[in-house]
């Protein structure tokens, strides 16, 4: 399994178990995750991405593993 594949499988999975339904970012209508690379930059793109689009933050180790996905919880406060 290639890297990509790796980094797609881990992402879904986690997201997934956060949001508890069948999220995938394989859908044609929406972002594509081929325009990715995956240098460490992108994957942090990505993560922003996510967390803009689907209000779940994902937090990485230094090693830039996935350590920790959460639904951000709007509490409607402005800070």
């Amino acid at each position: 399994m290639e890297m990509r594949e790796i980094i797609e499988q881990t992402l879904i999975s986690y997201v997934n178990k956060v949001i508890g339904t069948n999220f995938t970012i394989k859908d044609e209508d929406k972002w594509l995750l081929k325009d990715f690379s995956f240098d460490s930059l992108d994957f942090i793109n990505l993560a922003i991405f996510i967390e803009s689009e689907y209000q779940i933050l994902i937090k990485f180790d230094k090693d830039m593993r996935i350590q920790d996905v959460a639904e951000i919880i709007n509490t409607g406060k402005d800070n």
